[in-house]
């Protein structure tokens, strides 16, 4: 039980007695990662498909999926998903407000509508039952993002479009290795797509990939924007006629100097994020029991299990923001040792460029250029979503489990979470 002390930012001593920049470098690379790109370098090969085309099958083995299609960003992935998934101009596609730009601007080139639900007050990943009433007859896709590596319900998703011909696309950037019922997230819905660029969970620089089980997908995501795979990738004769250019116009082909330390990585993940899993946990595991403080964290959910460290968040209750701002809670952690801040993401939902931007010249706000109905939201329309920021603090991402340090920066967290009438 934390004592009545004095707050670091009033002068008292720092939670945090030793600072460890290895408990936090991430990703970890070796002379194995550094020799992997020698190779491709000494061979001239950066812009084949040899090395990627290995990557992509042990990815798919990896993460139990019959596909996988390496792309050279997670943006572009997720592009080649929503293709793949049959997005196309005038078609509805239900996505969270609140996320990472990337899981869904490439509705915009599509000509396809975006439809923002709000999110689960505790999964911070999208709300089934604000998603059940904004499918329409117009609705092709669910875009579903595992946020900060929590799983979202995927029972709810998966029973409210079965026989509808409706597609789960599963973002699952901040998700690498994150289960749902023991299926890695990214594997659950008909198409899944990620970043695996230098800061994620899975690191290897900058680079996507597309996981699906659905040849179909699969075919259609080669076309758009990998042209000179389609020729070895595609069965289907009426696309095969095509080979050659890609349908898109993109080039989304993934560089064999990431392919290659993606292999060097792959062999190493499950053990390497472990650490960092363990870590959090017993983190978390020391300030659950604070009035008000609510770890973003599957502790009471079976189905769930968070698979590395990424981007972990506390979600503060009534109890404490009513008393002090979050931004001011993480200026006293701070000075505790434990560098923290509040809140994330912007509603989509309430950005000028959903609402007003004609990217191309057709007269009307390209969300809607295409569109049916008009499907902006204004303020007050995402209640939870919108208040969200005022209750999220970011909690410290480990790399390495070292149990003294981790105590270090719970205790920074507690001593100031438990000591509000300071601040």
């Amino acid at each position: 039980m934390t004592t009545k002390t004095t707050l670091a930012i009033h002068g008292g001593k720092p939670a945090v007695s030793k600072q460890a920049p290895e408990l936090f470098d991430w990703p970890i690379l070796t002379k194995e990662d550094e020799n992997a790109v020698l190779e491709v370098l000494r061979a001239r090969s950066m812009s084949n498909t040899d090395v990627t085309e290995k990557f992509e099958k042990e990815f798919a083995e990896w993460e139990g999926t019959e596909f996988c299609l390496a792309c050279n960003n997670g943006t572009s992935a997720i592009h080649c998903a929503l293709y793949g998934a049959g997005v196309r101009r005038g078609d509805e596609v239900i996505t969270p407000t609140y996320t990472f730009w990337a899981t869904h601007t490439q509705l915009l080139s599509l000509g396809a509508t975006p439809v923002f639900c709000d999110i689960d007050p505790f999964t911070l990943c999208l709300d089934p039952k604000d998603v059940a009433k904004r499918i329409t007859s117009k609705t092709k896709a669910i875009i579903v993002v595992h946020l900060f590596g929590y799983p979202a319900d995927m029972d709810a998703i998966i029973d409210m479009v079965d026989g509808t011909g409706i597609k789960v696309v599963e973002d699952f950037s901040h998700a690498h290795g994150s289960t749902f019922r023991d299926r890695k997230v990214g594997s659950i819905g008909h198409v899944g797509a990620a970043s695996i660029m230098s800061s994620k969970p899975f690191a290897t620089g900058e680079g996507g990939v597309l996981t699906t089980n659905d040849r179909n997908i699969y075919e259609q995501a080669v076309c758009f924007g990998h042209y000179e795979r389609i020729a070895s990738c595609v069965q289907d004769p009426n696309r095969l006629k095509y080979a050659g250019l890609p349908w898109g116009g993109h080039k989304f082909r993934m560089h064999q100097m990431t392919s290659a330390i993606a292999r060097a990585q792959l062999k190493k993940f499950d053990a390497r994020r472990a650490e960092g899993v363990s870590a959090s946990e017993r983190f978390y595991n020391k300030l659950r029991d604070i009035p008000g403080v609510k770890p973003h964290w599957p502790f009471d959910d079976e189905r769930c299990a968070v698979g590395s460290s990424y981007c972990e968040r506390i979600i503060l209750g009534d109890e404490i923001i009513s008393k002090v701002p979050a931004k001011r809670i993480c200026e006293a952690i701070s000075a505790e040792g434990s560098p923290t801040s509040a809140g994330t993401y912007y509603c989509h939902h309430l950005h000028p460029l959903w609402n007003e931007l004609d990217v191309y010249g057709d007269g009307k706000p390209t969300s809607i250029a295409f569109a049916s109905r008009d499907t902006r939201l204004g303020p007050g329309s995402l209640p939870i979503a919108e208040n969200i920021n005022d209750r999220l603090i970011s909690a410290p991402r480990f790399s390495v489990n070292m149990p003294k340090i981790v105590d270090q920066h719970a205790e920074a967290f507690r001593k100031v979470l438990s000591n509000l009438d300071q601040i």
